[in-house]
This record gives C-alpha cells, structure tokens and sequence, in this order.
C-alpha cells in the first residue's frame, strides 16, 4: 500500500499451452510462468517513498487426472526512484515473452451463425503460411467454448477463426479478449512474434457484419448454390430415378391426345 493511490494495467501473461486433463481442455503453463503488472505511480509521489504492492492470484494446480484451485498472495516492497533506472533482466525477460501487438495482419471480429468469427487479412510483410492457429479466450465471462475444437477457414489470402459459442442462451460481450497463435508465426519467414494480443470490438449480426465476413458468406451462400444444383443434377441419374424419367415422359406423350379438362384433373389430383 502507498500513501497516494497507484493505478496499473491488468496483469498480463506468456501465451498459455492447451492441455486437455480428465476429459477437459485446460490453460496451463507447465514450467514457471511470470505474471507481468505494470503499476502506475501518481505524479506527485515524492523520491524515496517507500510502499508495498500486494495482490491475490487465482490459479490452479493440476496433475494428469485433477486440478485443484489456489489462491496465491504476492507481495513487492518498492521504493520510489527520482528517475527512470535500467529493468531488472528478469523483468525485461518477462517482458519480451508477452504476446506482441497485431502487425502485419488486421483482425476484425463478428457474432454471427451462432460461432464468434475472427477475420484475418493479411498485409505486407504477412507471413503467407502462418500454420495452424488457435484462440485463447481471455474475457472476464467468457462466451468462447474452449471445450469445442476451433476451425480455420481460407478465402484467398484472407482467413476465418470459427470459435463455437458457449451452450445455452449466453450473452455475447462487446469485446473479445485473448490471445492468437500462429504456429508459424504472422510475419514472413517466421520472424516477429508468433502470438498476437487482441482486444477486438464484437459486431452482432443484428448490426451488420464486417466487409470481409460479408464477402465470405456471399462467397460461401454462391458456393452452397452451385452444389445444390450439382446434387439435382447428380440425383437424376441415380438408379431409383433416372428410369422413371422415361415413364414419365411416355405419360407425357400419351395425355397430348386426351381433352385438356381431363389432363388438368389428373394434374390437380397429383
């Protein structure tokens, strides 16, 4: 505690690692994992102020077949400097394995089909491979069912995240929080951080959806069409049908000679 009020960003993380335990998918980290919290002093905290920084972390510990939920507390005496001074290697280490800011790519996000959709388009410098990609769900009260497999859609260069939604009638927040991996990476050649943090503003379907999803369900609705008429196609060459065509035009053929008032009976009967 200080005797003035500091202020500070939300606790930040390496990316987690997927481990699925007893059944179900868990975010863990299996080897140490430093928590980054960045405090923000107010500007008239005097050189030399002395103060503890305290906080309670929940977490879990878990073994092949269980976790078990703690509560950690955490404590950091620090004193105030008069200016700036070089960070501790452990820090700045700390630090640089934070997931990095998009660049290279532009994300936009969308609730549409029941799925949260996350659009990816790359730009120069964009690695045109980037692997296998994953979400991992950082909201507060999250609607992103982790227990559900994810899945990948290509459009071109353009790409789409399918992350199915929690069951039941669960309200959609207005932001998506987390983090994104590409396990190749999103810059060219691999170089450049291959995790992404993203806080993306959701659009509803209710509101319209972003142009790029726009495009690709246009794309996806004329697609479903050409197989649709490829299927009839198909349908009427199937043994259970192709040879009722011909009876059927031979019946046909036949009614031309009857009276009109009978052809459009049997018509109104059928």
């Amino acid at each position: 505690t200080f005797p003035e009020a500091v202020g500070g960003a939300a606790p930040q993380g390496p990316t987690p690692q997927l481990s699925p335990t007893g059944g179900t998918t868990f975010y863990m980290y299996k080897t140490e994992a430093p928590v980054v919290y960045t405090a923000i002093p107010p500007e008239k905290l005097r050189p030399g102020t002395q103060g503890e920084l305290r906080a309670e972390v929940d977490t879990q510990v878990c073994t092949p077949r269980t976790c078990t939920p703690l509560r950690l507390p955490a404590s950091a005496r620090v004193i105030a400097a008069p200016a700036a001074g070089k960070a501790d290697p452990a820090v700045a280490a700390a630090v640089d394995a934070l997931p990095g800011s998009p660049e290279g790519w532009r994300f936009e996000a969308a609730d549409y089909d029941g799925e949260i959709v996350i659009g990816m388009y790359p730009a120069a410098g964009a690695n045109p491979d980037p692997g296998p990609i994953y979400f991992f769900d950082a909201n507060t009260e999250s609607f992103v069912d982790s227990q559900k497999p994810q899945s990948v859609e290509n459009d071109g260069e353009a790409r789409w995240l399918r992350l199915p939604r929690m069951p039941g009638p669960s309200r959609v927040g207005e932001k998506l929080a987390g983090v994104i991996r590409a396990e190749n990476g999103w810059l060219e050649n691999g170089s450049g951080p291959g995790d992404y943090r993203l806080e993306l503003p959701i659009i509803n379907e209710g509101a319209g959806k972003p142009p790029g999803l726009q495009r690709a369900v246009e794309q996806r609705a004329g697609v479903l069409l050409i197989f649709a008429f490829l299927g009839g196609l198909l349908l009427n060459i199937m043994p259970c049908v192709f040879p009722v065509i011909g009876l059927k035009i031979m019946g046909f053929a036949k009614q031309a000679h009857k009276e009109r008032r009978a052809v459009f009976l049997h018509g109104l009967a059928y």
